[in-house]
């Protein structure tokens, strides 16, 4: 009786260029959910002229506003500075909110429409968070990209509460 099994050289080589193959395919499915992200605690329900990303002036050689962690020029994190440092680092934002009860975060229409990168996570579910327009405003918050998720918030007073468009949006 002849024995047809592979050498074992040949064998591990084998299976070590199955399991590279499958690695590979894996990575390539699941690439949008280990993209990274800048995780943001909004801490404030702020949303005034100074609640963007800043410079500090006693470090003129250093961008703070471009590097990665939300904080407005008062020191606090508010919801805005969350997605525009993401959005200027070109990263999805990841955000969940500490902030004081009742937990109402007015938008200023001056300041625009809170628009957040592709791919971000906007966890209000933790905490009792609404995000409140002026009136003026059309909408609160607008999705045009793909692959948010918004969950756990209430809009309120705003012609439009979320504006939606693009691929694979959760509400």
């Amino acid at each position: 009786m002849k024995n047809h099994s592979l050498p074992p050289l040949v064998h591990r080589l084998t299976h070590n260029v199955f399991i590279i193959i499958m690695t590979g395919f894996l990575v390539c499915i699941f690439s949008d959910s280990v993209q990274s992200q800048m995780v943001s605690t909004v801490n404030s329900t702020a949303d005034d002229e100074f609640a963007h990303p800043h410079d500090k002036t006693v470090t003129p050689d250093l961008d703070e506003s471009t590097d990665g962690f939300c904080e407005d020029s008062l020191g606090r994190c508010t919801l805005r500075a969350a997605l525009e440092e993401a959005a200027y680092i070109g990263q999805p934002a990841y955000v969940t909110f500490n902030v004081p009860p009742p937990g109402i975060i007015t938008i200023d229409d001056l300041q625009g429409i809170l628009a957040p990168p592709d791919g971000s996570r906007i966890y209000g579910d933790q905490q009792n968070v609404e995000i409140f327009g002026n009136g003026a405003i059309t909408s609160v918050l607008m999705i045009l990209g793909y692959d948010t998720h918004v969950k756990g918030i209430q809009l309120d007073n705003a012609l439009i509460g979320i504006l939606i468009s693009g691929n694979r949006n959760r509400i």
